[in-house]
């Protein structure tokens, strides 16, 4: 797993992220990482997109676990303002060319939450 530790940390210094944790166990992964701000919503696009394509090659290489979480903590934040999740089906599927990575980065976006949605309950990450 430390080839994947290794291109989250690159990846995420590009784009002025840091590596806050790394939780490997058999059936899952979960990643946290700290930026100064969620407020660029670009920015933002860029570390998710990091993240995934290197969630991305550790499927690839058979390192990947069936799922992904990932938190976000904002600045000095305590706790994660902001989290998304990768499924590696979706992963496994790009990288065999079921689909375009475009796609893949896509379904990663669409489960982009804030802190508040959910604790409010509108949002959740369990697909049909």
């Amino acid at each position: 797993m430390t080839t994947f530790q290794t291109a989250v940390n690159e990846s995420l210094e590009v784009t002025e992220g840091e590596l806050e944790s790394l939780v490997v166990a058999a059936d899952a992964m979960s990643l946290g990482y700290r930026v100064p701000t969620l407020d660029d919503r670009e920015a933002v696009k860029e570390q998710v997109a990091a993240v995934a394509s290197a969630f991305l090659l550790a499927v690839r290489d058979g390192a990947g676990r069936p799922e992904l979480t990932v938190h976000i903590y904002e600045g000095s934040a305590p706790v994660p303002t902001a989290s998304y999740c990768i499924d590696a089906d979706w992963a496994r599927s790009c990288v065999l060319g079921d689909s375009g990575h475009s796609e893949y980065l896509q379904r990663v976006l669409d489960t982009l939450s804030s802190r508040e949605q959910l604790a409010a309950g509108k949002v959740s990450f369990v697909e049909a």
